[in-house]
């Protein structure tokens, strides 16, 4: 299986959400995210190559987002 670490960081050690977004929005990963960790082991075998979109959301309300490719 292919897989990958998504490293992430929350401020203020309050949780958040990830949701992982195809280009056409439809979010094909959501997960809880616990402030204690620092990352994430998320397997490839869901997605097809190209380009996916990342949000990281705190329970506090801070939101980053970040472009992922995936190559197969």
């Amino acid at each position: 299986k292919e897989q990958f670490y998504l490293g992430y960081s929350l401020p203020g050690n309050k949780d958040g959400w990830l949701d992982i977004c195809d280009p056409s929005g439809r979010v094909v990963v959501h997960r809880r995210l616990y402030w204690s960790n620092k990352q994430l082991l998320l397997y490839t075998d869901g997605f097809s190559s190209g380009c996916y979109f990342v949000k990281v959301k705190s329970d506090l309300g801070a939101e980053v987002v970040k472009r992922l490719m995936i190559m197969k």
